[in-house]
């Protein structure tokens, strides 16, 4: 189980949300089972339809924010591999957290690509054959919780 709950929960959270506050949401566990992508995507329309899209984006980065903890042993293991880049689907700075600690004084160790536009994608692919010597990428494949727009 992540740190964070599993999919399930965010679903859950995010389904009360778009009830209290959405216009014309409806709860629909065949579409929820079925098609879930569309189904959180209908959440966020619901909640934009009556101008409170905000409240989407403010769940999703308070959710996955830095925390106490910022990363866990497993983190720590992964980013000491030898690669430059990696992809996540998380929202959270876990890996970066990991990569700014085990290299402690460094300059920008890290830099964060986000889901959207394919250039960053293109970045990242390209940066597995060239990899980085001093700098990895991370590329969250499904948006950061700093760029709440990036989030799919």
């Amino acid at each position: 189980m992540s740190r964070y709950g599993g999919w399930q929960d965010l679903i859950a959270n995010l389904e009360a949300l778009a009830a209290r506050y959405g216009l014309g949401f409806t709860r629909d566990p065949i579409r929820r089972a079925n098609d879930v992508l569309t189904y959180v995507d209908d959440i966020r329309d619901a909640l934009t339809a009556s101008n409170e899209e905000s409240r989407y984006y403010h769940y999703l980065t308070t959710t996955y924010g830095q925390t106490d903890v910022p990363y866990d042993e497993l983190h720590r293991l992964l980013v000491s591999l030898p690669f430059s880049g990696l992809m996540t689907t998380n929202y959270d700075p876990c890996f970066a957290a990991a990569i700014a600690a085990s290299i402690p004084g460094a300059f920008e160790p890290y830099r964060l690509l986000s889901g959207g536009p394919p250039p960053a994608w293109d970045e990242w692919l390209r940066s597995l054959d060239r990899p980085h010597t001093t700098q990895s990428l991370v590329l969250h494949c499904h948006g950061y919780y700093r760029y709440p727009q990036s989030i799919v």
